[in-house]
């Protein structure tokens, strides 16, 4: 996680670390009238959840304190997992250099216990490349 944030210097950031791509990054804090508006308590909202995870020996990673088997072969190496709310699907991704792309190793039904709500407008964002899933 250290190499990643401080050194890996990933080609969509133009020669910049992660570390430093957050810090020149503007961030985006709540207007008053925002934080005026959210429901309590907080629904789930349509959206992804990101996770890295290390892959055990066993060939499993937890999360969301669940154990997902993504095969041996990935012992010893780093998955990126994220989980489409409003499809209800975890992807397990993989990729083996900063010269390959990512692919997709696994993918299951995740199905949550209460509903997933679109986001309210004033919340609502678009992000370039991101409508993909599994």
């Amino acid at each position: 996680m250290r190499w990643y944030r401080q050194e890996y210097r990933p080609p969509a950031l133009h020669g910049h670390s992660v570390r430093l791509a957050r810090k020149n990054r503007r961030s985006r804090p709540l207007t008053q009238a925002q934080i005026d508006t959210l429901p309590n308590p907080l629904p789930i909202t349509a959206g992804r959840i990101h996770f890295i995870r290390l892959v055990d020996a066993d060939g499993q990673v937890v999360i969301l304190n669940e154990t997902w088997n993504v095969g041996w072969r990935l012992a010893g190496e780093y998955v990126w997992a994220t989980v489409f709310l409003k499809e209800q699907v975890l992807c397990i991704y993989y990729r083996p250099s900063a010269q390959k792309p990512f692919r997709l190793i696994k993918s299951w039904q995740y199905k949550l216990n209460e509903p997933v709500l679109p986001p309210k407008p004033e919340f609502a964002h678009k992000r370039p490349n991101l409508d993909t899933m599994c």
